[in-house]
């Protein structure tokens, strides 16, 4: 429980751009893994 509160902390602590560039990578990873396998 005190390693989610810790884990929740910390992903408040990040800031949103941070977030938002690490999302968009793994989109663009996973899109094109699908692109690539299908």
């Amino acid at each position: 429980m005190l390693m989610l509160v810790g884990v929740l902390l910390l992903m408040l602590c990040v800031p949103y751009w941070l977030w938002t560039s690490v999302l968009s990578i793994l989109l663009i990873s996973v899109g094109f893994l699908l692109w690539r396998f299908s």
